[in-house]
């Protein structure tokens, strides 16, 4: 019987019709389009404006579409898998010259990410990091494990305790560790790599010769690369520790690192990448062996990216010993014993402008020291009432005046309740000496906000003491201690707002004259003030302590010691600084009455809206209250209608004359004050000879290279 045939359960599906594609050509109607549109004129619709044309991708634009490097590229991009089955990576064995060349340009892309470039573009352009455990070759293999651990300690250290990084200083990113291994084995895999190489080196020396001392030089190479990374890698380590407890081994790892950077210096040139570095560093890109810059080039985020900056490897071994010494000094930091010498010394180191790690670090180490944090807790109370009654010694805490209504109940609840407001003010003071100097003078108009609010309740705070106080005391006069030292912390705040302005080059000369007038007659003034307030009240809380001391010496004579002003320095300092600013004003008023300083077009000049701009942040303090332009121009035009710049050059040279007196009271080892000094005689003999009728059409040369808020004045 014939075999009956298959039928197919499903029919075949139809072929797929072919897709026809109409393009038309544009670029003519492009350009025909644009004829009408002048030089730097730009098409704006409703739906698409300037912002979104700067958000937008270009695509095929090699330097907004960040896929377009890659698909130009003239060479294929391997990963790790691919280079290593064609022979272009090696995994094992080695040789010293390869592995000091992979291992020196890890630490110049390392030193690259800390400076704030994206870990993509820098050290996640090592091949080797992508797969680290199928890596043969033993210090190759340490050293990179060791390089994922120590960036994701940094990063965590960064990100998730201090948040003190903006978008300018460091990205927060992580390298993919595949390994399982923990921190401490990896630095335990460096100490054993580095014990693999200073035996084969004990065994060259015993029988080394003179055709072996090239091999010898770079084993003692790549053991001191060994040493110093994980030295580097335990102060990490270290620093990351809770409350202080790495401090003395950080201390210690990080001296040994530093002995070890010159015998870095002195064989950066073995490497096999040497060369290949240094024309980098130049402008080109670096193509070696483990590295490639197109590595992960589409990891990019869809914005401009920028170029990574790889410094030459003396270079990059210098600014690693920079770091090293900047992370070293801060042990001077646990010297500080109370809240306003810690905010000193971190305002002192910012000021030296120092890396975002070394920011962190310094953040990290003084949060234990002063107990305050973004929520309100009994170690930060603390903290504040030491602060307060080191600064000015409240009633509060004085103990020849407490008596069963002071120590009430009432007047602790108030100040405590008060103290815990302050932490969040003062926290956020603290942590803007952690951002970069541009970011602070932003971050200050937050604090003054802050800072502002609790004048209200400082002024409450007192007047309930001075109640109290009233009681055993009728004759007392007003207290005002809180609101004293609340009222010092926003004149600082305001000063370092304003000065930071010249530190970033934000004031047009023309608006100097104004800028220099605030300072000298509103704030300084006022800090001047707030000083001797706070010094009477110390010297008070003395003579009422040494008062007592003798009521219970029983018929003993003492004798009255002459008291030196706690803030004697402070007042005579501020001053100087107030006569300073004083004579720069007067020095730029007299230059604008004679035409010589430049103005903008009065098209587009109006000095009311300048002026409100510039102390807009001001609003919000009561005190000391806003001055308003009207005010200012009515307090600063008061000079003679005839000679006003003579004038205003006489004036400005009492103002320098008088500044250097002050200065010159003061310790001469002192190098602000010797530079403030040298300021404040150079701008006398100008003002002198302006006084004198200068040629007037020379213009002035406002010069900040001696200091960066008070200039030298030129005369070309």
């Amino acid at each position: 019987m014939p075999r009956p045939a298959t039928m197919d359960l499903e029919p075949s599906a139809p072929p797929e019709p072919e897709v026809e594609y109409n393009w038309s050509e544009i670029t003519e109607n492009f350009f025909d389009a644009c004829k009408d549109l002048k030089l730097g004129e730009l098409v704006h619709d409703e739906m698409f404006g300037l912002f979104d044309a700067m958000s937008a991708i270009e695509m095929m634009d090699p330097k907004m579409d960040v896929g377009m490097l890659c698909n130009s590229a003239q060479r294929q991009v391997r990963s790790f898998q691919q280079a290593a089955e064609d022979g272009l990576l090696k995994t094992a064995e080695l040789t010293c010259r390869e592995q000091l060349g992979v291992m020196d340009t890890a630490l110049a892309y390392f030193m690259s990410w800390l400076e704030g470039h994206s870990l993509t573009q820098t050290v996640s352009t090592n091949v080797y990091l992508q797969a680290p455990h199928l890596i043969q070759d033993r210090v190759v293999k340490a050293f990179s494990i060791a390089t994922i651990q120590v960036v994701n300690t940094i990063s965590e250290l960064l990100v998730q305790v201090a948040l003190l990084y903006e978008e300018e200083d460091f990205q927060p990113q992580s390298l993919p560790d595949r390994t399982g291994v923990t921190p401490l084995r990896a630095v335990g895999m460096l100490r054993e790599a580095e014990e693999d190489v200073t035996r084969e080196v004990r065994g060259r020396r015993r029988g080394a010769d003179a055709a072996h001392r090239q091999e010898m030089d770079e084993l003692v190479a790549v053991q001191a690369r060994l040493k110093f990374f994980r030295c580097l890698f335990q102060a990490v380590l270290a620093f990351s520790k809770k409350e202080n407890q790495g401090l003395d081994e950080a201390w210690k790892a990080l001296t040994s690192a530093k002995e070890l950077l010159p015998l870095l210096k002195n064989t950066c040139t073995l490497g096999a990448s040497y060369h290949q570095v240094e024309e980098a560093a130049k402008g080109g890109h670096l193509v070696t062996m483990g590295f490639d810059p197109l590595l992960n080039q589409r990891q990019l985020p869809p914005a401009f990216p920028r170029y990574p900056r790889l410094r030459a490897l003396p270079h990059t071994l210098d600014e690693l010993g920079a770091l090293i010494d900047r992370l070293l000094r801060l042990r001077s930091v646990l010297d500080c014993k109370h809240l306003h010498a810690l905010m000193d010394y971190m305002q002192a180191f910012s000021v030296t402008r120092p890396c975002v790690f070394s920011r962190t670090v310094l953040f990290v180490i003084a949060e234990p020291l002063h107990g305050l944090s973004s929520r309100p807790g009994p170690a930060g109370s603390q903290t504040l009432l030491q602060a307060a009654r080191v600064f000015i010694s409240p009633p509060v805490h004085r103990a020849p005046l407490t008596g069963p209504r002071l120590a009430s109940r009432r007047a602790k609840d108030a100040v405590d309740l008060f103290m815990c407001h302050c932490q969040v003010a003062f926290y956020q003071l603290l942590q803007v000496t952690g951002h970069n100097r541009a970011r602070q003078r932003q971050k200050l108009e937050m604090v003054l906000a802050d800072l502002a609010g609790l004048q209200e309740e400082a002024e409450r705070v007192d007047t309930l003491l001075d109640g109290l106080c009233r009681q055993l005391e009728p004759a007392r006069h007003h207290l005002v201690c809180f609101t004293t030292w609340i009222l010092y912390h926003v004149l600082r705040v305001m000063i370092q707002y304003l000065l930071s302005g010249f530190e970033l080059e934000l004031y047009s000369v023309h608006e100097y004259h104004y800028i220099y007038w605030y300072l000298s007659e509103c704030l300084y003034g006022w800090m001047v003030s707030t000083l001797n307030r706070a010094d009477s009240f110390l010297a008070e809380h003395e003579a009422a302590t040494e008062l007592a001391a003798q009521r219970a010496r029983s018929n003993k004579k003492s004798r009255a010691k002459k008291r030196k002003g706690r803030y004697e320095r402070d007042v005579v300092m501020t001053q100087a600084l107030q006569n300073l600013c004083g004579g720069l004003h007067k020095t730029c008023v007299g230059l604008q009455e004679e035409g010589r300083l430049q103005r903008p077009h009065a098209e587009f000049d109006n000095e009311r809206v300048r002026y409100e701009h510039r102390f807009s942040p001001f609003n919000v303090v009561a005190t000391p209250p806003p001055v308003q332009y009207g005010q200012y121009r009515h307090m600063a035009s008061m000079l003679p209608d005839q000679n006003r710049a003579a004038v205003a050059y006489s004036d400005a040279c009492r103002c320098f004359h008088q500044a250097r007196n002050l200065l010159e009271t003061l310790p001469a080892n002192d190098s602000e004050v010797s530079t403030l000094t040298r300021v404040a005689k150079t701008n006398y003999v100008v003002a002198k000879i302006l006084a004198g009728g200068h040629e007037r059409a020379r213009s002035p040369l406002f010069d900040f290279a001696s200091h960066k808020y008070f200039p030298v004045i030129r005369i070309q």
